[in-house]
């Protein structure tokens, strides 16, 4: 690359340095919800926040366990997902950004070819940060709602209420429709008879 190639990457190598730290920085707050979350819940979730700086692992980490303890974080997770790995193959650890020579004394990203374009950049970032702003706003919002008790063991509340409103009225229980919306009840929450 020539000189005013490396000049650019001087320009831009912070930038996306502190973007990449920024996001590490919020999936870890996200965990750290989710540990509370879990708390309520009666679990013991337990995540070393200040030992991980791989977002790839991080993320998995959130995915999984967010996906366990409530599912309604498939979708927020989903709008998150392919951005997320994404940075992490480019930079998992936050290494690439931080100096554009790696430890071999070799320029990081050469591979990859080409400048990295500012605008497209500053476009992803904008939509991740609103992605990740919904998803801050969700897990506050989700223990809130764990607070308040209304949840057994496997069902959250929004999944009591939706079994409720599958359900005959209380009159009708005793006749043969109710013996099949159960049924399908228990498949689909993977839940028993009580």
């Amino acid at each position: 690359m020539s000189s005013r190639g490396e000049c650019v990457d001087d320009l831009i190598y912070p930038i996306c340095f502190n973007m990449r730290h920024s996001i590490e920085l919020r999936l870890k707050g996200a965990i750290e919800e989710l540990i509370k979350i879990s708390k309520i819940k009666g679990g013991n979730l337990e995540f070393d926040l200040a030992g991980s700086h791989d977002i790839g692992n991080i993320w998995k980490f959130f995915v999984c366990e967010s996906n366990c303890l409530d599912r309604r974080f498939e979708d927020v997770n989903a709008t998150l997902q392919q951005t997320i790995i994404d940075i992490a193959g480019v930079d998992a650890t936050g290494q690439t950004f931080r100096c554009p020579i790696g430890r071999e004394s070799k320029k990081h990203l050469m591979d990859v070819g080409g400048l990295i374009n500012c605008r497209l950049l500053y476009r992803k970032f904008y939509e991740l940060e609103k992605n990740l702003e919904t998803l801050h706003w969700f897990t506050g919002y989700l223990i809130r709602e764990y607070q308040q008790g209304t949840f057994t063991r496997n069902l959250s509340r929004a999944n009591i209420f939706q079994i409720a409103k599958q359900l005959p009225p209380r009159l009708e229980w005793s006749n043969g429709k109710f013996g099949d919306v159960k049924s399908r009840v228990k498949c689909k929450y993977g839940i028993g008879s009580t």
